[in-house]
């Protein structure tokens, strides 16, 4: 049964599901409160990401608990706006307040943005509770610096069936190409981790 399941799994075209994924951010005029709430207009008005799948424990599977993305913008930064369903009635579990908090320990989602296409990207990641940590990854993803520092900041809040945030990530926090046109790489991940789920919107 167990060589069945993965052999079914090993045929999963992710070049094509990848190929598919594509997200238009909203550019906006109007002021976003940074509360975790996710109550402004706008953000109805954006696109949301909304179809995951696990790498883990069950490679290619429908996440256990559903993800909503979006994304926002105006002349100075980035905003993401997420929410994220939990049958925990905790609504998401968090056992670290500290910035770079370690990954292991607590649920979390993070932003992955790669501005140049080149597999370098700029890594934001939050818990539940709002504690938050950044990184850059190169070499295609091998390398990571845990050191990189950046200006940007992260609320989130809890409702009946799970949590949500938002993020602003200014732009002068970033490096991306200098056209009118920008085409940025991007994926989000999110673990929820009483279930050890690991799962992505971009597999």
């Amino acid at each position: 049964m167990l060589v069945g399941a993965s052999a079914a799994h090993a045929q999963i075209d992710y070049a094509a599901i990848r190929a598919t994924k594509q997200l238009e951010a909203i550019r906006i005029n109007e002021p976003i409160e940074l509360d975790g709430r996710l109550d402004e207009p706008a953000w109805a008005r954006a696109p949301a990401t909304d179809e995951f799948h696990q790498q883990q424990p069950v490679e290619g599977a429908a996440p256990t608990e559903a993800s909503e993305v979006r994304f926002l913008y105006d002349a100075d930064a980035l905003y993401v706006g997420g929410r994220f369903f939990d049958s925990d009635p905790r609504g998401g579990f968090s056992n670290d307040l500290q910035r770079d908090f370690v990954s292991g320990d607590s649920d979390l989602v993070a932003i992955i943005l790669d501005p140049f296409n080149d597999t370098n990207s700029f890594n934001f990641k939050v818990n539940p509770a709002g504690a938050i940590g950044e990184s850059q990854s190169y070499d295609d993803g091998r390398q990571v610096n845990g050191n990189w520092n950046a200006v940007w900041w992260a609320e989130t809040a809890t409702f009946e069936g799970g949590w949500t945030t938002e993020i602003k990530i200014p732009f002068k926090s970033l490096r991306f190409p200098d056209t009118e046109e920008q085409s940025w790489g991007m994926n989000v991940f999110r673990s929820v981790r009483r279930k050890n789920e690991r799962t992505f919107w971009s597999p």
